[in-house]
């Protein structure tokens, strides 16, 4: 071991509890800018390729933005080497 590094124990996050309050923090900034009359945030996805890996990923960004309350909108790419 170098000198001058301490060592800690590892914590584990719990991530699903995090995720909410993240996300809910996120809802109500969204919620926030509709009451001020500001444009709704878009998430942009760029689909390269089509294996069903990469497209149940995108899914899962449209689902999320959905529960979020951000726009989703899809950027199929005609580039298919990846």
């Amino acid at each position: 071991m170098s000198e001058g590094i301490e060592m800690t124990e590892a914590k584990l996050l719990p991530g699903k509890p995090l995720a909410g309050k993240i996300q809910q923090g996120i809802r109500s900034e969204i919620e926030g800018f509709i009451k001020r009359g500001l444009e709704v945030p878009l998430f942009v996805a760029l689909q390269v390729g089509g294996n069903a890996a990469s497209r149940w990923y995108v899914g899962e960004q449209r689902k999320l933005a959905s529960q979020l309350g951000i726009g989703f909108q899809e950027v199929p790419s005609r580039d298919t080497r990846l």
